[in-house]
C-alpha cells in the first residue's frame, strides 16, 4: 500500500530550506534614508530581533522574501504531487480495471486503498501548508515613536497631559499613519498583533481625545465607539470594532486592562508602549496594577468591583467564576464565595491636574 512516509524527508527539507533562507535575508543590510524623508519612512526600516531571539525582516526586504518562498513552495508541492501520482498509477490504484487478472484484491479493497491514498495527499498538502505558516516572514513594528510620547505626557498614575500633547499631535498623527501601512499579517505572531490593536487603540483614544480637546468626558464626544474612522490597511475601523471584533477574539482577555478609554476608572493609560517580546509580562502587570487600585476595586465582606468586570464577565469566566479570577491577581485574601457588587463608573476625561 502507498505509505506517505518517504516524503516527509522532503518536508523536512522544505522546512529547513525555507527557515535558512529568513535566516539569510536577514542579514540584509538597511537602506540609507535619504535626509529629506519624514520620521514614520525612518521608522518603517528598522529592523528589530526580539528578547527570544526571533529574527525579524526589513519591510523594505518583505515582498522579495516572501515571494522567494512562495515560489519554493510551490515546486516542493508539485515535486511530491507529482511523485504520489506517479506511484498511483504504478500501482493501479487509479484505475481498478487495469488491475492483474490474478490479483486478488476486491473492488472494495481497491477503493479502501485509493482513499487512503486521498486522505494522506490531504495530511502532507496540510503539512506543507503549517510549514508555509510557521516560516512566514514576520514584520516588525516598531512603537518607539509611540512610547517617547507616552513617557513625555502620561504620569505614572496614567494621567494625561492634553493640553501639552496637543503640541506633539502631529508626531501621534504620523505613528497612526505608520500602523495604517504596516497592518500585521493574519498569521503573525499573536503578541505582534496584540502589540499592534492595544498600541493602535490607545494612540487612536488619545487622538480622538486631542481632535476634542478641551471636553469633560470622552462621552461628550458624538459616536466616539462606533465611529470608523481609524485606518488600518485599506479599511476604517471604529474603536469599539477593534476592541470587540479584534481584541476580544484573541481570547485574551487580559486586554481589558491594557487598553484605555480615557477616563478616569478606566484601566490606566500605561506610559509605555506594549512590546512583542515582553507582552505577557507587560498583560500580567497591568492586570496586577488594575486588580489592586482600590479606587477600581474593592475587597471586604462584600466585593465592590469595577463595572468592566459586569460588562465583560463572560470573557473572564470560561474557567472558574469572576472572584476566582480576580483572586489570581490580588495582593490580598479573597474570599471567592464573597457576594458582588458594583462601583459607579467614573467617565470624566483622565487629564493630569
Amino acid at each position: 500500500m502507498l505509505t506517505i512516509k518517504k516524503y516527509h524527508m522532503k518536508l523536512a527539507v522544505l522546512t529547513y530550506s525555507v527557515l535558512l533562507l529568513i535566516s539569510c535575508r536577514n542579514t540584509t543590510k538597511e537602506k540609507t534614508q535619504n535626509t529629506s524623508q519624514n520620521k514614520t519612512a525612518i521608522i518603517e526600516t528598522e529592523v528589530k530581533t526580539n528578547d527570544s531571539n526571533t529574527k525579524i525582516i526589513d519591510s523594505s526586504n518583505l515582498e522579495e522574501v516572501t515571494e522567494v518562498i512562495e515560489e519554493a513552495v510551490e515546486v516542493e508541492v508539485e515535486e511530491v504531487k507529482e511523485e504520489i501520482q506517479e506511484t498511483i498509477t504504478n500501482e493501479n490504484i487509479s484505475n481498478p480495471l487495469k488491475s492483474n487478472p490474478e490479483e486478488t484484491k476486491t473492488e472494495k479493497k481497491v477503493q479502501e486503498e485509493a482513499a487512503e491514498v486521498k486522505e494522506e495527499m490531504q495530511e502532507t498538502t496540510e503539512e506543507i501548508q503549517e510549514v508555509e505558516t510557521k516560516t512566514a516572514p514576520i514584520l516588525s513594528v516598531s512603537h518607539k515613536s509611540w512610547d517617547k510620547l507616552l513617557k513625555k505626557y502620561v504620569d505614572q498614575k496614567g494621567n494625561v497631559d492634553y493640553a501639552s500633547f496637543k503640541n506633539d499631535e502631529t508626531a501621534l498623527q504620523s505613528y497612526l499613519d505608520y500602523l495604517a501601512k504596516n497592518k500585521p499579517a493574519t498569521n503573525s505572531a499573536k503578541n505582534e498583533r496584540l502589540a499592534y490593536y492595544i498600541n493602535l487603540y490607545n494612540a487612536a483614544t488619545v487622538k480622538l481625545i486631542l481632535n476634542n480637546y478641551p471636553t469633560k468626558s470622552i462621552k461628550s464626544i458624538k459616536g466616539p465607539w462606533s465611529k470608523k474612522w481609524v485606518k488600518v490597511g485599506d479599511e476604517l475601523l471604529s474603536l469599539g470594532y477593534i476592541e470587540h471584533k479584534i481584541l476580544r477574539k484573541m481570547n485574551e482577555p487580559r486586554i481589558h486592562f491594557a487598553i484605555n478609554c480615557a477616563s478616569y476608572s478606566c484601566p490606566k493609560l500605561v506610559n509605555s508602549a506594549f512590546t512583542v517580546a515582553n507582552m505577557e509580562q507587560e498583560l500580567e502587570q497591568a492586570t496586577k496594577d488594575f486588580v489592586n487600585d482600590t479606587t477600581r476595586n474593592q475587597f471586604g465582606e462584600k466585593a465592590k468591583l469595577s463595572e468592566i468586570f459586569k460588562w465583560y464577565k463572560s470573557d473572564f469566566t470560561d474557567n472558574g467564576t469572576l472572584l476566582e479570577y480576580i483572586a489570581k491577581y490580588s495582593n490580598k485574601n479573597i474570599n471567592i464565595k464573597s457576594k458582588i457588587g458594583y462601583l459607579d463608573y467614573d467617565w470624566s476625561l483622565n487629564e493630569a491636574k
